[in-house]
């Protein structure tokens, strides 16, 4: 049978986390990832970076292409009514559109075009900016209607020239001007501070049965702390209600607005979706909302806006008969809402989704990739390439297939030249990885990237230890409801919480000490640093065990 759908949300992150193994990835050859260029481009070079949209956004435009262009790249804008005009006979057609990025990407050899911007929206504004469309394949789940959906993979012409695509779906030149404010506030110099090293990740109800959901989320729990780089920090938010990381239901959806306001790197949902909420949790009876376009007007991001990721279906429709705005459009045309959106336009499959959730933290995270669209075309050959054993016995089909199919629905909404501000390099290092209880250590802290800056070092337990105090998730379910939500929410605190304690220091010609103090409870703990410089800010950790009685290393 089908894999049940609502196995995604533990699923989904386990992959998401199991793709943060060690993996090496386009460097400078220091470990970081390479820079883009900051250089004029030379005379008489190609197109690197091409703009399409209706004449009447070119001034909104200009901010994004003269920004592009201090980057090293030769840029340009082309209005679509005149693409129309030469290629289509006037009439707007994505085939026109395909065909002029076509010739722009085999003008030059090695292909110079690297970006292609749809700005516009496919059905509304001053003129179209249209999309193709696909459709899924018979695996589509009873009660869902298998219609054509939209798609901007077409224009990436992925088995021949492959240029990263993104939209930004404007339909006024008021909305243009927010998508274009946001992306120079998101790489403004000034824009750092400690979100550049936070992953947000929210997983909708599961249902896949008790047994199942517990083995997953132990798995997933395990593979956080062996895998996923502890120079980021993650916060989860699970909407089971025997998770320690359980949010009170009445407030989920709050709440996940809440830590989205924050700031963050890169946040994920995986789990049910619609097109215009995320699904909604039941509990004792009643139904709470997680997110909902509704809901999302209280966004206010104002440092830190996310690339999101939503692995779920539907919340990527745009261009909507309706006219109505799905959630991703909702998202990205916030002016505190989220830098760029990747999402489904149709009903997603939960395999495809697993193998991207693994993808996307292997290009952003592990191999550093400098731009959104590097970072997303890495992601689809990456989803095309892997598999997950243990799922695809679960799943009947031809997998290939259905991986195949997910290439057209999931779209980037969003310039795919973003840079993304992932955080500098710092290293950790300290004399003895294995120490007594309360024994001193001194830590030796270095960047290559920060010279002179504030050092905050924390020492966190790992990510799956939990504080003592919490409640017992039978105890919960028998009390009152209000009670039960006030435990909820106690436990969630509680279990969020990683740090044991904080020591300050300053950073010196990239340089620095520190002494931290052991925990006086046996076991591995993890000591974290954050450097807040002129530079940017970098972060990083090292390891260590507490054993009783330990005099030396071993």
């Amino acid at each position: 049978m089908l894999l049940p759908r609502r196995a995604l949300a533990l699923l989904s992150l386990t992959a998401f986390i199991v793709a943060c193994a060690p993996s090496a990835g386009p460097t400078d050859g220091t470990g970081r990832a390479a820079e883009v260029p900051t250089v004029p481009p030379p005379k008489g070079a190609a197109v690197q970076y091409l703009v399409l949209a209706p004449r009447a956004y070119a001034d909104e435009l200009q901010p994004l292409l003269d920004l592009r262009k201090s980057q090293g790249h030769l840029a340009k804008l082309e209005a679509v009514e005149d693409i129309y005009a030469a290629r289509s006979g006037g009439k707007p057609t994505a085939e026109a559109l395909a065909d002029e990025i076509a010739e722009i990407a085999g003008s030059t050899t090695p292909q110079a075009l690297k970006y292609v911007v749809l700005a516009g929206d496919p059905v509304g504004g001053p003129a179209p900016v249209p999309s193709f469309f696909s459709k899924i394949g018979d695996w589509i789940p009873d009660g869902f209607d298998a219609h054509p959906h939209r798609t901007d993979f077409d224009y990436s012409m992925f088995d021949k020239h492959t240029v990263a695509v993104g939209r930004l779906p404007a339909r006024t030149e008021a909305e243009m001007t927010i998508l274009v404010q946001k992306l120079l506030a998101y790489e403004a110099a000034s824009s750092t501070g400690a979100w550049q090293r936070r992953v947000l990740v929210f997983g909708g109800p599961a249902d896949f049965g008790p047994i199942a959901d517990g083995a997953l989320e132990s798995q997933a729990t395990t593979l956080l702390d062996e895998l996923l780089p502890y120079d980021y920090d993650v916060g989860v938010i699970f909407a089971k209600a025997d998770s320690p990381y359980v949010y009170r239901y009445d407030q989920l959806g709050t709440k996940i607005i809440h830590e989205l306001n924050e700031g963050s790197l890169l946040a994920v949902y995986a789990g049910h979706g619609l097109e215009d909420s995320f699904d909604r949790a039941r509990y004792r009876g009643h139904r709470y909302p997680i997110g909902s376009v509704k809901e999302l007007e209280a966004l206010n991001i104002v440092k830190g806006a996310p690339i999101f990721v939503s692995l779920t279906c539907l919340t990527g429709e745009y261009g909507r008969p309706s006219g109505e705005r799905s959630l991703a459009e909702t998202m990205i045309l916030h002016p505190h809402g989220p830098v760029a959106v990747f999402a489904a336009s149709d009903v997603s499959h939960p395999y495809p989704n697993l193998l991207y959730a693994q993808a996307l933290l292997d290009s952003v995270i592990l191999k550093r990739s400098p731009t959104i669209g590097d970072a997303i075309v890495l992601a689809k050959r990456g989803m095309l390439e892997r598999s997950i054993p243990f799922a695809s016995l679960l799943v009947p089909g031809d997998l290939d297939a259905i991986k195949k199919e997910h290439l057209t629905l999931y779209n980037l909404l969003g310039d795919p030249a973003t840079r993304i501000r992932l955080p500098l390099a710092a290293s950790v290092a300290m004399d003895k990885q294995t120490v007594s209880p309360g024994q001193k250590i001194a830590l030796t802290i270095n960047s290559k990237d920060v010279a002179e800056a504030p050092m905050v070092v924390t020492v966190e337990t790992e990510r799956s230890a939990l504080k003592p105090g919490m409640v017992a998730s039978r105890d919960i379910e028998a009390m009152p409801i209000e009670q039960a939500f006030e435990a909820m929410a106690k436990n969630y605190e509680l279990a969020s919480d990683k740090v044991l304690s904080k020591v300050e220091g300053k950073l010196a010609g990239g340089a620095g000490l520190l002494e931290v103090v052991a925990p006086s409870a046996p076991g591995r703990y993890i000591a974290k640093v954050l450097l807040q410089g002129d530079q940017g800010i970098a972060s990083g950790h090292v390891r260590f065990e507490v054993r009783a009685g330990e005099l030396s290393a071993r």
